[in-house]
């Protein structure tokens, strides 16, 4: 339900001064999970419920830090509604987010270069051919794999990172990040007979 700008004032105003702040989380949840979702999209990022849940919990603590000071910033006067102030900083806090995270969000357009001996080791056989040739036909076989597959591949191989740096970086647990990893190369073994 969309609220006149004078209901808006109100709840924000129980929120600031009463320190009840309910209303403001149930108004506005839907609209900045829809804004944490378009925003994914946009990027073509996979993401999981989980992910929207962050997401949003990172919004609401933007807002509410500091003794709420994001919201005692707000002023009407300035010509924007408040939805408008919460849908602003929703959007630069999920931006923000994946500023923090771009070095390793942009690893999924590059191409993986797995060293030969964990190469024998996925195949589960010595391959005949050079390492060039290995190299190519990997790359091929993880291209098909499922984005959150291919990605913990990318990161640990491309980027040299720890299975719990992969967990910080995606926002997934430890033992998340070995189970995409062993559905990744099981599936690698598919892929490559």
């Amino acid at each position: 339900m969309k609220l006149t700008a004078e209901q808006e004032r109100e709840i924000l105003r129980e929120c600031v001064e009463k320190d009840e702040c309910y209303r403001i989380f149930r108004q506005y949840l839907n609209l900045i999970r829809s804004i944490a979702i378009k925003i994914y999209r946009s990027r073509n990022i996979p993401f999981t419920s989980q992910d929207m849940e962050d997401r949003v919990q990172d919004v609401f603590e933007v807002l509410f830090k500091y003794n709420k000071q994001k919201l005692r910033q707000y002023d009407p006067q300035h010509g924007l509604r408040f939805e408008g102030w919460i849908r602003l900083i929703a959007v630069q806090t999920v931006l923000d987010y994946f500023r923090r995270k771009k070095e390793f969000l942009n690893v999924t357009d590059e191409k993986i270069r797995i060293p030969v001996e964990d190469m024998d080791m996925i195949s589960g056989e010595k391959r005949a051919g050079t390492d060039a040739e290995t190299q190519c036909i990997m790359a091929d076989a993880i291209e098909k794999l499922p984005p959150d597959q291919k990605l913990v591949l990318k990161l640990e191989y491309f980027k040299g990172l720890s299975p719990q740096e992969i967990s910080k970086i995606t926002g997934k647990t430890v033992n998340n990040v070995y189970q995409i990893k062993n559905r990744a190369l099981e599936n690698l073994r598919k892929i490559l007979g």
